[in-house]
């Protein structure tokens, strides 16, 4: 990322079109572990291939002042309970891993975050990302995914998840999502949004304090580097 470029319009959207005769895959039930979501997330994407943008083509990876994205739609779900672990005094951090980064697997070493979501993580893929994934020596985006439908009734519900953590599974960008603890929705809730995912609109928004933060010291380490 180059924080030397004018910053765009905060509120940009994709001109994807998408194709009505194929329906997002969804999750058959709660996966065990994160690896086997994810996995079945990728492959059930792949199902819908013409509608999806892989890594390395997505619009945060076009416009990287890009902050609010509302075209993508739901390619697939899984979700599996998150694994606290403690985090003692004299463990010694991952390389590569700082306190700022908890992917969806591990805990954070602040007690208090668990309390804060859900135990239930969601992996969403999505037919286009305004999250950047992890790689390149570039921490994984943090944000929020708001899920809106509406019910027979015409009235509109409407679910926020809390996106932390975003990683390049196979070229496919997978979004790890909880619920927070105080939302009015239940797990019950989220499944059933995505479950009738086809008529879903999505609004993705990036926590964009943090990720200027992280591309600027990206960009800094660049040009220390050159020096």
């Amino acid at each position: 990322f180059s924080p030397f470029v004018p910053p765009a319009p905060l509120f940009s959207m994709s001109e994807k079109s998408f194709s009505s005769s194929t329906a997002p895959a969804i999750s058959p039930s709660m996966f065990p572990s994160q690896k086997e979501a994810q996995q079945y997330v990728g492959e059930s994407a792949k199902t819908n291939a013409e509608n999806l943008t892989k890594c390395g083509d997505l619009a945060c990876q076009h416009d990287s002042f890009l902050q609010i994205l509302s075209s993508a739609k739901i390619m697939s779900y899984a979700s599996f309970e998150f694994e606290e672990k403690t985090v003692g005094k004299k463990k010694q951090k991952k390389k590569g891993k700082n306190s700022n980064h908890a992917p969806a697997g591990e805990a954070a070493a602040d007690e208090n975050t668990a309390k804060k979501y859900s135990p239930i993580v969601y992996a969403i893929t999505l037919s286009d990302s305004v999250f950047f994934p992890e790689g390149g020596g570039q921490f994984a985006d943090h944000g929020t995914l708001t899920l809106k439908s509406k019910d027979g009734e015409d009235t509109e519900h409407k679910i926020q998840l809390f996106v932390q953590d975003a990683q390049n599974v196979n070229e496919i960008c997978v979004l790890f999502c909880r619920l927070p603890s105080d939302s009015e929705s239940s797990p019950e809730d989220v499944t059933k949004i995505l479950d009738n995912s086809y008529d879903v609109q999505v609004e993705q928004t990036l926590d964009w304090e943090r990720r200027f933060d992280q591309m600027t010291q990206h960009s800094g380490q660049h040009l220390c580097s050159a020096v």
